[in-house]
This record gives C-alpha cells, structure tokens and sequence, in this order.
C-alpha cells in the first residue's frame, strides 16, 4: 500500500523535476499550477499591471477590500479541500523546504517568503 514516506518520495520527485522544468532542462512546457508566481505576473503583466497581489494569509482581508472597491460584497472565505492521502504537515521536512526554495528560488527572493510552518497552515486552513 501507498505509505507516508513513499508519498514524500514521490513530493520530493516532482519538486525535482519542477525545478529542471521551470529551468528550462525538460522538454515539456511550464504548466500554470507549477509556474513560479513571478512568471504568472510577469506573464499577464505584458497585458494589465494587477491593482492588487494578495497573499494567502490576507486572501479574506484583501477580497473584502477588493469587493468594497467596487461597491460589492465581500466573498466568503474559499473553502480548503482536505489534502489526501497525506497533508503536507504529515511530509515535511527540513529536506522538502530545501526542494521548495530550490524550485522556487526566484518567488522567495522576490515576494519575502519564509520557510512553510504548521502553526501558519493551521491558521489558514492548511495551504
């Protein structure tokens, strides 16, 4: 059966191939739900510079602005999926946060990321 660390295993796999493919080293195209953050901003930037980026811990403050910009209702929160088999808090590691900051480089230079927390991922439904 599919066990915890051979889901870690598995996390840390694709972390590895998202690194090389996000840098170019794979024949296969960027997909958006793995692209760095900065590349989907520099992406749509060319188009229209956003009125607003809101991090996660904020989304519910910063949709309640948004909304009242425009004379609207504030959204209600999103709600989070429970992650399966296995939720990151039952993975993590040292190991996974340097997989992370590896693919991810460029995000956490240019947005001020800090390393993944479980106290921080209770608090905002476990994102």
């Amino acid at each position: 059966s599919y066990d915890r660390e051979q889901h870690r295993a598995a996390f840390l796999g694709f972390l590895k191939f998202v690194f090389g493919n996000i840098g170019g080293q794979t024949a296969i195209r960027v997909d958006g739900s793995w692209a760095t953050q900065d590349a989907v901003i520099q992406g749509f930037g060319q188009v229209m510079l956003p009125d607003h980026i809101l991090r996660e811990e904020d989304l519910e403050e910063g949709l309640a602005e948004i909304a009242r910009e425009v004379g609207a209702t504030a959204p209600p929160p999103p709600k989070v999926l429970p992650d399966t088999p296995f939720s990151l808090d039952d993975i993590y590691d040292d190991e996974i946060e340097d997989a992370v900051r590896k693919a991810y480089q460029r995000d956490f230079m240019m947005f001020g990321y800090r390393p993944w927390s479980r106290a921080a991922a209770r608090g905002s439904g476990g994102a």
